[in-house]
Formats: structure tokens, sequence, C-alpha cells
């Protein structure tokens, strides 16, 4: 497995200034200008279709009563279902409760829901966009486990991967994804925690950089101490105990771990030797990480005018789905170097539909 060293990685995502948010104020306040009507509290519950397969409205729900609203055309554009467990379970086979969702938990797949419902076929079901190993209450120390100067080992004890493989952390995920319970243990020293501090981070996470000084890591790790998925010994007996290990199992991969870095070189894995450092300054800490994912990507089977197609690869006329509801357009590994992907096919795949409803609705 080749090397991936910063230099080699977008810096950061493809993402306008202010994000969604601020997109989305500039849109709505464009759609108030141009006398656009907004359902605030109100759900969409079935597309309604009629005999000709046409699209003829939806049922929406308020908190008083059903509301039926007549239309030619309709966009789906909900943002997929991350937020159902019901959902994540029947669809996603790499699904489990240990998952730790990074992305928005009120999309429940009501897009995907009523689009079947109404005929449509499915493509690129059950993709997650995965993040991995991710720390589960802290995103402060969500930021040092994807460091590549510490070590990641499985539930049996092992390392897995090359661990500068979080450069490219969708691949990472993908590696990750094949452990024991998508487990994987985070093993530093104090000498590398003392780094984080006074040197700063190689990789950085969202709201901390590249060459941010987590100086507030030894408070946040205590802090955090209590809730069961951290370990910090002088002991590597006391520690593998704790992971459920034999001692022997732990004190083997260690010790040859840092024989490794003694000769700088690692030939399991050819780890950039920058980031072979020595696990022997007590105390030694150990984070219990998990699978992460962004959110789901794919359901919804389209064409290239965002036409929702039905089992028979044709369109349902009127209806239009755009963003992640719909699948076909990304594979199964989220692709690091067009970072900010999702959002950018959320913006021209709805524009996509609306143009193209737009013009359906008034008969062209």
């Amino acid at each position: 497995m080749p090397n991936y060293y910063p230099e080699q990685v977008p810096r950061a995502f493809q993402i306008m200034k202010g994000g969604g948010v601020a997109m989305t104020r500039a849109l709505a306040k464009e759609c108030k200008d141009l006398g656009v009507k907004f359902f605030y509290q109100t759900r969409a519950r079935k597309i309604l279709i009629n005999k000709k397969r046409e699209v003829s409205g939806v049922l929406a729900v308020t908190k008083e009563k059903e509301v039926p609203i007549s239309s030619k055309s309709v966009i789906v554009a909900t943002g997929g279902y991350a937020g159902s467990k019901e959902l994540m379970k029947k669809y996603c086979p790499a699904y489990s409760e240990d998952l730790v969702q990074f992305g928005m938990p009120i999309n429940v797949g009501d897009g995907l829901r009523m689009t079947v419902g109404a005929g449509a076929a499915t493509e690129g079901l059950g993709l997650l966009q995965l993040i991995g190993p991710r720390f589960a209450t802290s995103s402060y120390i969500a930021a040092i486990v994807v460091e590549p100067n510490t070590i990641w080992l499985n539930k049996r004890g092992e390392r897995f991967v090359d661990e500068s493989l979080s450069f490219r952390w969708p691949e990472a995920a993908n590696a990750l994804a094949r452990q024991p319970d998508k487990i994987c243990y985070n093993v530093f020293d104090e000498k590398i925690k003392q780094i984080f501090m006074g040197e700063g981070i190689n990789r950085g996470w969202i709201k901390y950089p590249t060459g941010t000084k987590m100086m507030e890591l030894d408070k946040e790790i205590r802090a955090q101490r209590s809730k069961g998925e951290i370990k910090i010994s002088d002991s590597w007996e006391e520690i593998a105990k704790w992971m459920g290990l034999v001692p022997q199992v732990l004190k083997a991969t260690i010790e040859e771990y840092n024989g490794f870095c003694d000769q700088n070189y690692d030939p399991t894995f050819a780890k950039d030797p920058r980031f072979l450092i020595p696990v022997r300054t007590p105390p030694f800490y150990v984070l219990k990480c998990h699978q992460g994912f962004h959110g789901t990507v794919g359901g919804i089977k389209i064409n290239q005018r965002m036409e929702v197609l039905g089992k028979d690869d044709q369109p349902i006329h009127g209806l239009y789905a755009a963003g992640s509801d719909t699948g076909g357009w990304q594979g199964d590994t989220y692709c690091l170097d067009l970072s900010g992907s999702t959002f950018a096919f959320a913006v021209s795949s709805g524009r996509i539909a609306g143009e193209n409803a737009v013009q359906y609705a008034l008969g062209e």
C-alpha cells in the first residue's frame, strides 16, 4: 500500500465561504423576493401520481391536518437517510450501532420512502461516506486519533494499516471497516502527547488544522476518561486487560513497532519514517475509536436530467431528485481529490432538477 504524505492531500474542502448556511440564506432570500411560498413545520408524506404515471402533487402533514398540494412537478431533496436507524439497518451492510455519525441526524429518509412508494427504482442504495477512525465523545480528541505518529491496533492487538493513511481518510476508513467490530485502538505515549501539545498536529481535522497546538489535550483526555473509551496506564499488562488481550500479544506488537522506529524503517507497512516515533515513555494512552461516517449517498435512480426513473428505467413524469438522495454518481469510497463533491453535486443537481422541473410544469 503506498504512503500518502500531507503535501499530496488537498488542504481544504472545496466549499464556499460560510458553507451551506450562507448559501441557503442567500437562496431563501432570493426565493422570498420572487414570491416563492414556504411551508414551515410541514412534512411531505406521499408523492401523488395519477393513472398516466404523472406527478399530480404531494400530500403533506402539518400539526393539525393533512394538506394536499397540487403540482405538475416535484423535486425530492431530503439529504439521505443517515438519521433513520430503521433504514440504515435495512439498507446498509456496513451499519452497526457503534458507527459514529458526523453528518446530519435530521435526514431520516422521507425522500427515499416517498419516491420508492411512487414506483421509483433504486441505485447505489446502502452506500455510506465512511470516515475512520473516529473518537465518539470529543471532537477535540478526534483531531489526534488520526495523527500518523500514533499506533492503530484492532481488537486482536494487531496493526492493520500504515497509520499515515489517515491523510487519505476514506481509504483509512475502508481499512478499518475490515477489522473486528470496526474498532480501532489508538495508542501513544507521554512523549507523543507532548508533541501534540507543544509542536502541533500533522494532519489536522476540521476545526483544528495542521500545526494546531493541542494545549488542552491533557485536560480533555482526563475529562473524557470516565466515559470508558480511554485508558491511561504505566502498565501494558493493565492496558491489555482493558482491551481484552493477552498481555504478551500487546507487548509483542508494541516491541515490534518500537524496533521499526529504532531502525527508521517499517518493513510491514512502509510507514513514512517521519512518523515512526517509539512508544516507550509512560504513561501510555489508549483511545477506543469507531468507524465514522458523514452520511448516506444513493437510493433514488435518476437520469442526466435528474428525472426519477421507474423500475422499467423510464422517467416518472414530473418527478425529480437531487443531492445525496440520488445514486449512481458516487462510489463506495469518497473521492478526496474532489473534496466537497457531495456539496457540489447537491448544488449542481439541484439546479438541473429545478430547471427541468419548471420546464416540465410549463409544458416545455
